[in-house]
């Protein structure tokens, strides 16, 4: 019979690319131009935790939105085949500006669900959200684990704030509000912030038990930083933290990859 003292803590990561192909739109701006070329490739990133009795999976997807119904048919989807249940495992999206959009095309992209309608890039989405999920599990081994918060206010302020009294502000449901997100530096009918920005940057790292980093996942409330030319696909900033914090671990160069996430917080 095995006890406590037999359950092993482990942890593995991974990437799986999900990269659409070149001529859909890049949603972000106003106007979506045809992308024509690929910045950097995009990803779904996992990481797996397992302590010996429950699994969890971190899971970052390199996109602008995801609507509930295709992150449920991709936890589906993992849990037929990990028995991993859909309550352990957890799926966001960066918001990154220079990507198609997984939510669909022309007005289908306001719809809060598909209904089940998926597309060409929906579908390979979904199965390879799954993937990410499958190659994670895969490479998980003994480790160890730790964690951290920091302050970084330099980049981050609030976007939504409260009007003045009688100031047109229609919310999303076409009803008069209060707030409105960017309303425009110097608007004369600010009144003040709708709140406080959450200034924390929090991680978690893993490592084997010899010290070989496998992932680390942090969380920044930044809605946005990009810069890529307008027809490029990117993850944007997130694509650089992963690069970068790669570089500072020394951990370039592994057999299983080292992983670099950076999930978005509110923002």
């Amino acid at each position: 019979m095995e006890t406590d003292q037999d359950k092993v803590f482990k942890a593995g990561a991974s990437t799986s690319n999900i990269t659409p192909p070149l001529g859909g739109k890049i949603v972000g701006g106003w106007n979506p131009p045809e992308a024509t070329h690929v910045h950097d490739e995009l990803h779904a990133r996992c990481l797996a935790l397992d302590d010996g009795s429950t699994k969890l999976l971190f899971i970052v997807v390199d996109n602008i939105g995801i609507n509930r119904d295709l992150i449920d048919e991709a936890k589906k989807i993992i849990t037929e085949e990990t028995s991993i249940p859909t309550s352990n495992i957890l799926v966001s999206a960066i918001h990154t500006h220079s990507s198609v959009s997984s939510q669909g095309e022309s007005a289908k992209r306001y719809n809060l669900s598909s209904n089940g309608d998926f597309d060409y890039y929906q579908k390979f989405l979904i199965r390879r959200i799954g993937d990410a999920a499958r190659i994670a599990i895969n490479n998980l081994e003994p480790a160890r684990i730790g964690w951290g918060v920091g302050s970084v206010p330099e980049h981050v302020f609030v976007r939504r704030w409260i009007m003045k009294p009688g100031t047109p502000a229609i919310s999303p449901f076409g009803e008069q509000d209060r707030v409105v997100m960017n309303p425009g530096i110097g608007n004369p009918n600010l009144l003040k912030p709708s709140g406080v920005p959450d200034t924390t940057v929090s991680f978690i790292s893993v490592q084997s038990i010899e010290g070989r980093p496998i992932a680390l996942l942090a969380n920044y409330g930044l809605h946005y930083v990009g810069g890529v030319p307008p027809n490029h696909l990117s993850a944007d900033y997130f694509a650089m933290f992963a690069d970068r914090i790669q570089e500072l671990l020394k951990a370039d160069r592994q057999d299983p990859p080292f992983v670099g996430i950076m999930s978005n917080g509110t923002s």
